[in-house]
């Protein structure tokens, strides 16, 4: 759909596809923003989610797919299909334990793209080379270099990634507009916070004012008295900032909904993503 390929809406539509593609389906948002689901398993039709599960807040919400109906299923909780089994989730690269690099940092967007840039593709010691000795990040102390190794490791996995992680590398070695969505799509699978911040942002429609408060409100629902206020001021403006790095908000302080550049790129891997999670049907 980022390439410009119509929604498939029949028969012959349906023909006219790839294997792939014929084993998927869009689900919807109310807020203009679809979601494209791979079944897991070859053979299975095209078939309906119970409504409780009808949602699309997962990858796709976020790679910008235009709506085909209107869902109103609340959107925190369906990044993974009640029958997503997490231990296997992990092992992809999900994370689903509290906490994370948006605690004290943003994704870093800036950073990756220095580092992809300054090392070769496929290897990790080329990348720590360019961090630790050649400091292409300008850090101002060597520990400081260790820290943003580390932090590029857990999102992206410069160093070891693992699957998600490294189907993103690639995809960005091959992507130029999309590498935002791509990355803020990794560190939305790395990151729990980030996912639960994405209730707000993305059901805010275009224009619309979003500040840091309301980011924080929604993460003081989601996570009751585990984070002071201080801490999460400071979780709410890396998530927003996150999400400003990636196109779907702009603004300095008075931050307002934006539509996120999109890509054929950044589209696949948010259905691989989608499937991972377990969606299909």
């Amino acid at each position: 759909l980022a390439a410009g390929a119509r929604p498939c809406t029949g028969a012959p539509a349906r023909r006219a596809l790839p294997a792939a593609a014929r084993r998927s389906r869009l689900l919807p948002r109310g807020d203009g923003v679809g979601t494209l689901l791979i079944h897991p398993q070859p053979g299975h039709g095209f078939s309906h989610w119970p409504a409780g599960r009808r949602t699309g807040t997962n990858a796709l919400a976020a790679a910008g797919t235009p709506m085909l109906e209107r869902t109103e299923t609340p959107l925190a909780y369906d990044w993974f299909a009640d029958e997503a089994d997490e231990a296997e989730s992990k092992l992809v690269g999900f994370r689903h334990e509290p906490g994370g690099v948006h605690l004290s940092k943003t994704m870093m967007l800036d950073d990756l793209s220095t580092v992809v840039q300054a090392s070769e593709a496929g290897n990790s010691g080329s990348v720590a080379r360019a961090i630790l000795d050649d400091n292409v990040l300008a850090k101002p102390t060597a520990s400081a270099r260790k820290l943003a190794l580390s932090r590029l490791n857990t999102l992206f996995g410069v160093v070891t990634p693992l699957p998600v992680q490294s189907v993103m590398l690639q995809l960005w070695r091959r992507s130029t507009t999309g590498r935002p969505v791509l990355a803020l799509l990794c560190a939305l699978a790395r990151e729990p916070l980030l996912r639960d911040s994405a209730t707000v942002v993305l059901a805010a429609p275009e224009g619309a004012a979003l500040r840091w408060p309301d980011i924080a409100a929604t993460l003081a629902q989601r996570h009751p008295g585990r984070y002071s206020a201080k801490m999460l001021k400071s979780l709410a403006q890396n998530c927003a900032s996150s999400w400003t790095q990636s196109g779907h908000l702009r603004g300095r302080v008075a931050k307002r909904r934006s539509r996120a550049e999109p890509s054929a790129e950044a589209a696949a891997y948010a259905a691989l993503l989608g499937s991972l999670a377990g969606f299909g049907g």
